[in-house]
């Protein structure tokens, strides 16, 4: 399948000449997660539940579903083209704030890169149940989506592609509701001294350590890997992982951290519950999605 690349005249209602320009991004890459169409399927009903006010765009995904590994990650032919895809129509549009809805953890890689390129640097808080920091020899699953914090982190040229990424420190993130890293991950956030603060010490704000950490920043990024909720309140994600955080108090946190700074992006990611009535426990979540 050939992916057309999107331009901005395929927009009408964004010009690129308004710097305040806030967008809702549809990006339902699912590759990323291997053999995962559910991951799009999922993205789809989502997207319909958040019913965007705002000017939306979508990247153009291909649903091939025969997917080839290069350079140790599998599916790297599609998932290369569809990031510089969405990076190029981002760069063309030149939006200042994005809120996606997205398929794996994989899409930050276009999106957060874009930011960081436009932006003064920003804080970057990842609220997920793994880490995203494997690399393709480090990786057990060779899964992009397990790989893309560490790709914002180090640039995409050891990952098979390359994509301009501004630097990002690992001063500039923090790992929250983490309870699930491979021993490499955790070598890694150990040698960094990567913040990280387990789903079970998440708290209705966020802890001081990471107020102080962040305090030289005016502006922020979220990350929300759905798998950072308890499955025993949702479940319908690719990686559901035990003991996570509620609900309402993700939600506290995340109003706590929108008080306190100007929040640039925000994405909400891995989801495959197409069901209406078990979707709709996102819509807190959603509410304040929809504040941009």
């Amino acid at each position: 399948m050939i992916i057309r690349r999107a331009k901005a005249e395929d927009f009408p209602g964004i010009s690129k000449d308004n710097p305040s320009n806030a967008v809702a991004l549809f990006y339902p890459q699912w590759q990323g997660a291997g053999h995962s169409p559910e991951l799009f399927d999922g993205t789809v009903a989502l997207w319909n539940l958040f019913s965007p006010q705002i000017t939306s765009i979508r990247v153009p995904v291909s649903k091939q579903m025969g997917l080839t590994k290069q350079n140790e990650i599998i599916g790297l032919e599609q998932i290369k083209e569809q990031i510089l895809t969405a990076n190029t129509l981002l760069q063309d549009l030149h939006p200042t704030r994005i809120v996606t809805i997205g398929g794996g953890c994989d899409v930050e890689v276009a999106i957060v890169s874009y930011l960081r390129a436009i932006h003064d640097p920003f804080g970057i808080i990842w609220f997920d149940a793994h880490g995203d920091l494997n690399t393709p020899e480090s990786s057990p699953s060779q899964l992009f989506h397990g790989m893309a914090l560490r790709c914002l982190l180090e640039g995409t040229g050891r990952f098979g592609f390359h994509l301009p990424i501004p630097s990002i420190s690992t001063k500039d993130i923090a790992l929250l509701g983490v309870r699930d890293l491979d021993p490499p991950e955790k070598e890694y956030v150990r040698k960094n001294s990567i913040p990280v603060v387990p789903a079970g010490d998440v708290s209705e704000s966020l802890p001081e350590k990471l107020v102080s950490q962040f305090k030289q920043y005016k502006k922020m990024y979220i990350h929300i890997d759905l798998d950072v909720l308890d499955p025993g309140e949702y479940r319908g994600v690719k990686c559901p992982t035990a003991n996570g955080i509620q609900i309402k108090r993700l939600c506290s946190v995340l109003q706590d951290i929108m008080e306190r700074w100007d929040v640039i992006g925000l994405s909400l990611v891995e989801n495959i519950e197409i069901d209406e009535e078990k979707l709709s426990a996102l819509e807190p979540i959603i509410q304040l999605a929809r504040k941009f």
